[in-house]
């Protein structure tokens, strides 16, 4: 959150769209990386918690925040139980870092966490990333193989691309190429979605879409607002 680019975080209008309504309610981010997010969010409420599968994601972000909030290490795509139910649940973006059926957990996941009346709110991003139309270009361009790409899941798969992926990263903040590298290797496989995508994974997830909003920081990224059935 120290160094990436301004334009991948939300602004003050996306936030307020994650947040509305959500004064003095029980609210549960999932992923530490958001930190903006969180932060917000603890001012409107004494009872924000910060949900991540890393251990040093978290420690990071309790050297910053403290107790404005609490921590708990979980992993949303396998949904462990939890004791605890929200009355909101956001994400910015994290279900972009799954498959089509790993996302379909996940929003499952988020809804079991739910108090009766809670919502949802995941952020996601839809169509390709930059990145992976460069990739696609590339490889064409060199005559190289399709085979990180399956253009019927629309499905990506980075750990397939290392002998070329460094070439096709652009600058990242004040990241380094290299670390950026190692970070999108680690990424492995990763679906692409449509809106319709979205609508069928949350019908897959036995959820209700209740509405899906502008995300004004990234136009091709949409505030999918998600309830129990």
């Amino acid at each position: 959150w120290q160094e990436g680019r301004v334009s991948a975080r939300p602004n003050d209008n996306d936030i307020e769209s994650f947040l509305s309504g959500a004064e003095n309610k029980k609210i549960a981010v999932i992923g530490a990386s958001t930190k903006y997010l969180i932060e917000k969010a603890a001012t409107i409420s004494s009872n924000v918690y910060v949900l991540d599968f890393s251990e040093k994601m978290i420690s990071d972000l309790k050297e910053v925040l403290g107790d404005k909030c609490s921590y708990i290490k979980y992993d949303i795509l396998k949904g462990e139980r939890l004791d605890q139910k929200f009355d909101l649940i956001i994400s910015d973006r994290l279900v972009n870092r799954f498959t089509y059926w790993e996302a379909v957990n996940v929003i499952k996941n988020s809804i079991a966490m739910l108090e009766e009346n809670g919502v949802v709110k995941h952020a996601i991003k839809l169509g390709n990333y930059e990145l992976d139309n460069r990739l696609i270009a590339y490889a064409k361009g060199n005559g190289l193989a399709l085979d990180f790409w399956d253009e019927e899941t629309k499905t990506i798969d980075y750990t397939k691309t290392k002998d070329f992926l460094f070439g096709c990263i652009k600058e990242h903040g004040n990241i380094s190429k290299d670390i950026l590298y190692k970070w999108y290797l680690g990424r492995g496989r990763e679906s692409r979605f449509d809106h319709k995508d979205i609508v069928d994974i949350v019908n897959s997830a036995d959820g209700k879409l209740v509405s899906d909003d502008n995300y004004e920081a990234n136009a091709e990224t949409r505030i999918f607002c998600i309830s129990r059935r």
